[in-house]
């Protein structure tokens, strides 16, 4: 391959260290028509150091040598067909020699015989045969007018509608009112940054469709394509979109929380970002009971909430594998959270009160203990809290004494936990922890 061995891919060479140099699908050996592996071997050297060949597992002989393609030229007879089972963008189409195997077997062409080539009579980069596998206008390059074409729309050119396209024969393929063409703004069938995805009809999961979020009232209307064959393309499906009920609000579909509140414009949460759902049913309006997913100050507060259980070594008495609570018994407890000093430098107003001191048993206060969130990565702290720590273990509320824990202005979502107090080293959890608004994660 390096033919004139100084390790650069010069012209006129293929890749040594690309099996398949011009893209085609067939290896550059099977064009070239090799039929047999490489050998290993040893070197000649005083030690011999052994070397590898060509690995069988990997390597596709040539089942017909007497033909042989241009392992440099996608398309070796200019036919607009590329040799081997892949498309090469600009160049031309997948491909005659669909199995990669150097023979022509039965139903494949030639691909060294330009003339047998399938035809692209409207351009749209998929053969006539391919179009009449999917029903698509072989006259028409966007048969169901959406702006895209269809050779964009059947991205691997394999006549079916696979996952991950969206189909050349309906203008909506997710019947969320937008059209493909709108969506895919560029056409390139890739749904690039500022674009909805024209195959999800809710592209940030919020429970609002796009189209409804970007204020559509109308369903667009199948049609026929421009073809001499007119062939019928379908529109939106009116049983799925949800028309917008009030255009004069819109929101972004690819921002769950568009105001920022901490709800999410429709009625589900997306996990880390907001919490179900100021439009409750998806229509678009601000109804009786519903809060306006544009602004942010009337949104209900997130809480998000945790049990959190510990034990403090110094106060740990084994005999009864509980703490003891002579800081409390003994009235040496401060009413104020005490963590305001530098090293912590909480300025939090937690207290307790002679209510909650006054319990006795295994629900006993010990001590205070800082409780912090940080985000799932454990890089950022994102809350703190000041609570008691009881004799059995369980952090709780210093003014109720409740143990679940509740902090406020955060969504559900992955955390890691990190407990503080004053004589023991920090703790923190192993990896973050899935928490919720709804129910105590014991952490």
């Amino acid at each position: 391959e390096d033919a004139n061995h100084n390790g650069t891919v010069d012209t006129g060479e293929t890749d040594p260290l690309n099996a398949d140099t011009d893209a085609d699908g067939l290896q550059d050996g099977t064009e070239l028509g090799m039929t047999a592996a490489i050998t290993g071997g040893s070197s000649t050297g005083t030690n011999p150091v052994s070397y590898t060949g060509t690995d069988t597992g990997t390597f596709i002989p040539d089942a017909d040598d007497s033909t042989t393609t241009d392992p440099l030229n996608p398309d070796t007879d200019g036919g607009g067909i590329c040799d081997g089972s892949l498309a090469v963008s600009g160049t031309c189409e997948a491909g005659e020699d669909t199995n990669n195997n150097g023979k022509i077997d039965a139903g494949e062409t030639d691909p060294t015989l330009g003339s047998d080539d399938p035809v692209d009579t409207d351009g749209d980069g998929l053969t006539d045969p391919v179009e009449a596998l999917l029903g698509t206008d072989p006259e028409d390059a966007d048969t169901d007018n959406d702006g895209i074409s269809d050779g964009i729309e059947d991205a691997n050119q394999n006549g079916v509608v696979d996952a991950g396209e969206t189909s050349p024969l309906d203008a909506d393929s997710d019947d969320d009112g937008l059209s493909d063409g709108v969506e895919d703004a560029n056409h390139n069938g890739t749904v690039d940054a500022g674009e909805t995805d024209p195959r999800n009809p809710d592209s940030d999961a919020d429970g609002l469709q796009d189209g409804t979020e970007l204020g559509m009232t109308a369903a667009i209307a199948g049609g026929n394509s421009d073809g001499s064959a007119s062939i019928s393309y379908s529109g939106t499906d009116t049983g799925t979109f949800i028309p917008d009920t009030d255009t004069a609000t819109t929101t972004d579909p690819l921002n769950p929380d568009t105001d920022g509140g901490g709800i999410c414009d429709g009625s589900l949460a997306v996990s880390g970002t907001c919490e179900a759902g100021e439009d409750v049913n998806n229509n678009g309006t601000i109804d009786t009971g519903e809060t306006n997913p544009n602004l942010d100050s009337d949104d209900p507060q997130p809480i998000l909430k945790l049990q959190v259980r510990a034990w403090l070594q110094g106060a740990y008495n084994s005999a009864t594998g509980m703490m003891h609570d002579d800081l409390r018994i003994k009235e040496l407890l401060p009413l104020q959270q005490p963590y305001g000093s530098t090293f912590y430098a909480y300025a939090g107003t937690e207290a307790t009160n002679s209510t909650v001191l006054a319990v006795t048993g295994a629900d006993a206060a010990v001590d205070w203990m800082l409780v912090e969130l940080w985000d799932a990565a454990g890089t950022t702290q994102l809350a703190r809290q000041a609570v008691l720590i009881q004799r059995d273990g369980d952090l709780m509320d210093s003014s109720t004494g409740s143990t679940e824990l509740q902090f406020p202005g955060l969504a559900a979502g992955s955390y890691q936990v990190l407990v503080r107090h004053r004589n023991h080293l920090d703790i923190r959890t192993l990896n973050a922890v899935a928490l919720n608004t709804a129910t105590a994660t014991l952490v």
